[in-house]
């Protein structure tokens, strides 16, 4: 499970690091801005906290819907 948290710190940290460099391009004609990115980025991570914790605990792990 250590090894898990570390990942998702470093994950973290890089994510950090878009979001610096992102603020201070100007937004792209086509695709998502960095703020619907980064909005999507937080749900993923939710859903895969969620899925963590449902594992850890020994209950079956909800897929997401859709």
């Amino acid at each position: 499970m250590e090894d898990v948290r570390r990942l998702l710190e470093a994950e973290r940290q890089t994510e950090r690091r878009f979001v610096v460099e992102a603020a201070s391009e100007p937004d792209h004609p086509t695709g998502w801005p960095a703020a619907l990115l980064m909005f999507h980025v937080s749900r993923w991570r939710e859903r895969l906290r969620d899925g963590l914790t449902q594992a850890s605990q020994g209950l079956l792990v909800t897929p997401p819907t859709g």
